[in-house]
């Protein structure tokens, strides 16, 4: 059984590392395919519904996105990168309340050095702006 489990928790790196390469070449429906592979191994893997979003986000899939990321954020509500990816979903559908808020708790929980910070605080103000 032990053997099971690591071959299984092995399959969903594989599908989750593919993925991530696909991401990052832009390859953005095979990186769905890869992180949906992994949700399927394991389908409490937060990060995996996470990245799957932001693919979706990219493919203008902004419910859809939603959607993933906040499924992300109930199996792991500490994930900070779930509320600044379905922030900007929501910013991308004119949804800037949510926005904000989501933006918000992700600058919450987020630590200081972190690379994205200086955006979301970016598009917080420009969302106060327009409001």
């Amino acid at each position: 059984m032990k053997r099971l489990l690591a071959l299984l928790l092995a399959s969903c790196g594989d599908a989750m590392l593919e993925g991530n390469v696909h991401y990052a070449k832009g390859e953005d429906q095979e990186a769905i395919a890869d992180y949906t592979e992994a949700i399927r191994l394991d389908p409490d893997y937060a990060v995996a519904y996470n990245n799957r979003g932001l693919a979706y986000r990219y493919l203008g899939e902004y419910e859809r996105a939603i959607d993933d990321c906040t499924e992300a954020i109930r199996l792991d509500p500490d994930l900070a990168i779930a509320y600044n990816n379905r922030g900007y979903a929501y910013h991308d559908l004119g949804e800037y309340e949510r926005a904000i808020a989501d933006l918000e708790s992700y600058l919450q929980l987020a630590p200081p050095d972190d690379e994205f910070r200086a955006e979301a605080e970016r598009y917080i103000e420009e969302m106060q702006w327009q409001q």
